[in-house]
């Protein structure tokens, strides 16, 4: 189903991952990835690195529970993964995702105020590896991604590069995703009655991307970053339906959009107290002339040798697109675009979350030892919208073991 806010199709975008660093400036640059990894301030599971005299494979298995909840919608997303490494240190991924929305929204599908069940299943497969060039790393991956419902079936594909520069303390990365999703209707509810008119179309997709990482010091990095999106097919929500006249009509959105991000952030290590602070802002542009700004700030703080704590605050303005009426009695009837979507209005919102990361290392010595290197977090966002969707909650609980 082409559910609008909780699973909005959008290209998968891969990052890889790099080794460690090694060698001359390489405290700097270990510095500099303690403030870029989630668990910067604490014991998280070692990175992965493949021996190549034992022809050991080496990596982590994770499992993770997501829920989000909205006033008409509810998902429960259950994902599992591997992350391997080889003895000649090619990368393989493995993830797999299926999550069960519940929803009486008419966007959705419904046909009155009965709540629906459906299923969405998502696989993905990556494989990369770095190539020493001398004093530069060249990292490479490639992601294809395939995701199916009974109205939505999705595939897509990213291939990433990562040039690492003057001992790895400046980065460059490059990535293109290339996406085909077919769209179908299919309508529920308790009512027999179902529209007449059958109803599939497509959408096709790319997205370029460009980003620059500079080690300052030991303490402070800064990140730029940029993408383009292409997008062509079916934009709308074949659910949703807009009152033209004496009519009520499937909306109808522009085959074409483009759409514009540029992105910035710092982040600053504080040794004496063990935090880090984050600082970023995107802003957004797009060809229905939507406009969107979004600072965020995140803060770590070390609360002992095996716990940490991020806290988050970010804050989204946009607005509205050049076909959206507030008052759809406004559109003419002749309007060759018109939409009922709440993200095509102008609105904002704050969100407010936390994370606590748990490091297992003090199991060592205990029955449970095969479990010391692992690492339990917990995140909770909750966002504060102006948007008709209103108010929601993200919830996350995982596991990471490595092996």
């Amino acid at each position: 189903m082409q559910l609008s806010d909780a699973r909005r199709r959008r290209p998968t975008q891969t990052t890889p991952r790099s080794s460690r660093p090694h060698g001359a400036g390489a405290r700097v640059a270990r510095a500099a990835l303690l403030l870029t990894a989630c668990g910067a301030l604490l014991g998280a599971p070692r990175p992965t690195a493949a021996d190549a005299t034992t022809g050991t494979w080496t990596g982590d298995v994770h499992v993770r529970g997501n829920y989000y909840w909205e006033r008409s919608t509810r998902v429960i997303a259950p994902t599992v993964g591997v992350h391997a490494v080889s003895p000649k240190g090619t990368r393989v991924d493995v993830d797999y995702l299926v999550d069960s929305i519940t929803s009486a929204s008419v966007g959705a599908g419904a046909l009155e105020d009965t709540r629906f069940t459906e299923l969405r299943h998502d696989v993905g497969v990556g494989v990369g590896h770095e190539l020493e060039l001398g004093e530069r790393q060249l990292d490479l991956s490639g992601h294809v991604n395939f995701s199916r419902e009974p109205d939505y079936t999705s595939v897509s594909g990213t291939f990433g590069s990562a040039l690492s520069l003057r001992q790895r303390t400046t980065v460059l990365n490059f990535s293109g995703t290339a996406l085909h999703d077919e769209v179908r209707r299919r309508f529920r509810g308790g009512s027999t009655i179902r529209p007449g008119s059958r109803f599939a179309d497509h959408l096709n997709a790319a997205v370029l991307t460009a980003a620059w990482s500079q080690v300052i010091n030991r303490r402070l990095i800064c990140e730029v970053g940029y993408d383009v999106a292409w997008l062509h097919g079916y934009l709308a929500n074949p659910y949703r339906t807009v009152r033209i006249g004496l009519d009520n009509l499937t909306e109808r959105h522009p085959r074409l959009r483009w759409r514009h991000t540029l992105s910035g952030r710092l982040a600053l290590y504080l040794p004496r107290t063990h935090s880090a602070i984050k600082a970023g802002l995107r802003a957004y542009a797009d060809s229905w002339d939507i406009r969107a700004i979004a600072p965020d700030v995140q803060f770590y703080q070390a609360l002992s040798d095996f716990a940490q704590l991020r806290l988050t605050y970010r804050y989204y303005a946009q607005s509205s697109a050049f076909f959206y009426e507030s008052d759809p009695s406004k559109y003419p009837l002749d309007a060759r675009y018109f939409t009922a979507d709440p993200k095509m209005a102008d609105f904002h919102s704050h969100l407010g979350g936390l994370q606590l990361r748990l490091a297992l290392s003090f199991l060592a010595g205990t029955r449970m030892r095969w479990l010391a290197d692992a690492v339990v977090d917990f995140n909770l966002d909750y966002t504060w919208s102006t948007s008709a969707f209103g108010d929601n909650v993200l919830s996350e609980l995982g596991l990471t073991v490595p092996f």
